[in-house]
């Protein structure tokens, strides 16, 4: 028995020799470091190796995953402390340790049967891997990647899962989406295209270790079957090295492709113990990365399952929404201070979803980017919002002034039929564009500003007003101001929180409104909550405001009549908190 001694003291290597020096069976080497004992791991295969669990390099669990990921993976690692606890044992056991003792408890019976578990445990593991490669002549072959096919991936996951819970093994089962794959097939052709999925399959057949199952499920996934990963850190490195194969750039038919790809990862036995489940565990992580950006991987969580839930749901049942009315306007006024007057209102969409109650635009507002439909729910608004100013005209309750304001997304701005089309609503309903507002989000702006900016202008020069919502969220330059004539700035409600208690809130608040006027331009300022805040923006001259200290978002024409012919006189007076 070749048995390799790191780091202890004189005193407890000659303890060990004597313990163990009785037979000839044994052969010692003692080496000071971690560093020495690798470089020994790698030249000399050894039954057991008795480290001290601290070295002057590395600790004894690094030594041991270091050594699994060279060679020397049927050696038995014994360590060797003074004082321990069984938390202490528990971590080492986990990180891979046979056993943790105490130098005068190395004997040679500790050693055979240190030895004698490690041997089983790896005829254990052997049996696990080996038993895909023994059904290989059975199953079937993608003839394109030459990788397993779905059917058989199914089938060894199926029969992987009793094994694991049998022999206690930890799994991880991770699922490839390539990104935008489609569109190469479409850009470049479909031989290109099956040219990339037969470089990445060999490029990850060669990068699995001895055991690991790996799939071709076909379009643009893949999937991988992985055990004895010890370690979240083992793991997280064998994931980035996943990632690195997609993103490799590819000679493919003449052309050069550069894709990625989105990778979910699910655990056994900590995410799922059945075979089904444990795949949908890995899908759901999976579509979370795609979401959260693409290229990049995700971790699977029951918190996480219930989000991507939520969402699948939302876009399983977005069209349907469109098609039986299940959307909806809630009309938030917008308010004149001084003298009172409710100068407009913002329109504000809703769903009333069947089964997840009401829900409001961050919920459902990306989504309806994501799948193509947010154009076609854009023209919905517009064209509700213009028929309920149309019938408040028709009943006296607004005058021709009264203004429509309405969200507008950077995509139903990019569309080249935007402009004609609004136009079209507002001839229709016999509105003059000077009685319209648009609202888009300040980082949005800032972002496609050269590409939004000629159809802005079109429709600013016909009389229609552009406001910045959220402005002062951004983190850029205030530029875009100075080239594009925006009409009106919405202060965010976030510059609110606090006011007027907060002195330096209020000189901010101030100053924001400032730069508006200095710009020769309108300033609203959203979240007023309370008749103080409500005085403060009188003060600071911001001709409008919005909040719930005048008015919740309605719903019917005599809320918003109430609202209306209400009497708000904030008094200036008293506000102080050094605030002017």
């Amino acid at each position: 028995m070749r048995i390799l001694l790191v780091n202890h003291s004189e005193l407890h290597v000659k303890g060990i020799l004597e313990q163990c020096s009785a037979t000839q069976e044994h052969t010692f080497l003692i080496v000071e470091d971690g560093e020495q004992a690798l470089f020994q791991l790698m030249r000399v295969q050894f039954d057991i190796v008795i480290v001290s669990l601290v070295l002057p390099d590395i600790d004894a669990p690094s030594l041991m995953q270091l050594n699994n990921g060279r060679a020397g993976t049927n050696t038995a690692f014994i360590i060797v402390a003074d004082d321990f606890d069984q938390k202490l044992v528990s971590w080492c056991l986990q990180k891979g340790a046979d056993d943790v003792v105490k130098p005068t408890e190395v004997t040679p019976t500790l050693l055979n049967k240190a030895l004698a578990r490690k041997l089983y445990n790896m005829s254990v593991i052997s049996d696990f891997s080996n038993s895909f490669v023994k059904s290989t002549d059975l199953s079937q072959t993608d003839k394109l990647t030459q990788l397993h096919n779905r059917e058989y991936f199914l089938s060894s996951l199926t029969s992987a899962i009793p094994r694991a819970k049998r022999y206690n093994i930890k799994l991880a089962l991770m699922v490839i989406d390539i990104d935008n794959f489609k569109s190469c097939n479409e850009h470049y052709g479909f031989e290109t295209g099956d040219m990339y999925l037969q470089q990445v399959a060999q490029d990850m057949n060669r990068l699995s270790r001895e055991g690991d199952l790996i799939c071709y499920l076909g379009g643009d996934e893949f999937a991988i079957l992985a055990y004895k990963l010890d370690s979240s850190a083992a793991l997280h490195r064998f994931v980035r090295r996943l990632l690195d194969v997609f993103n490799a750039p590819r000679e493919c038919a003449q052309h050069q492709i550069e894709l990625t790809a989105s990778l979910g990862i699910a655990q056994f036995p900590e995410s799922a113990n059945e075979p089904q489940e444990l795949l949908k565990c890995a899908e759901i992580a999976m579509y979370r990365a795609k979401v959260a950006g693409k290229n990049q991987f995700s971790y699977y969580s029951s918190e996480l399952h219930a989000h991507v839930s939520k969402r699948l749901l939302i876009e399983n049942t977005l069209p349907a929404a469109m098609k039986e009315g299940q959307f909806v306007l809630h009309y938030q006024p917008i308010v004149v201070l001084e003298p009172y007057k409710v100068a407009g209102v913002e329109a504000l969409v809703r769903w009333q979803h069947p089964e997840l109650g009401l829900l409001y635009p961050e919920a459902f507002i990306s989504i309806a980017e994501d799948l193509d439909k947010i154009i076609k729910l854009g023209n919905w608004v517009m064209e509700a919002a213009f028929t309920q100013l149309q019938q408040w005209r028709k009943s006296e309750l607004v005058d021709d002034t009264f203004c429509m304001a309405i969200n507008v997304s950077v995509h139903q701005l990019l569309s080249s039929h935007f402009v004609e089309s609004f136009f079209a609503y507002l001839k229709k309903y016999d509105i003059a564009p000077s009685c319209v507002e648009l609202e888009i989000v300040e980082s949005v702006l800032i972002r496609d500003f050269v590409r939004l900016k000629d159809n802005l202008t079109l429709l600013i020069n016909a009389g229609v007003s552009l406001a910045v919502d959220d402005f002062g969220t951004g983190y850029s330059s205030l530029a875009y101001l100075r080239d594009l004539p925006v009409n009106t700035l919405k202060v965010d409600k976030s510059f609110l929180l606090g006011l007027p208690g907060e002195s330096r809130g209020c000189r901010l608040l101030k100053a924001l409104i400032n730069i508006a006027k200095s710009l020769e331009m309108k300033v609203v300022v959203e979240g007023v909550e309370n008749v103080e805040q409500a005085k403060l923006c009188l003060q600071y001259k911001a001709e409008k405001v919005q909040g719930f200290y005048f008015s919740k978002p309605l719903v019917s024409s005599d809320e918003l009549d109430k609202v209306i012919h209400a009497n708000f006189k904030p008094d200036i007076k008293g506000v102080g908190n050094g605030q002017s």
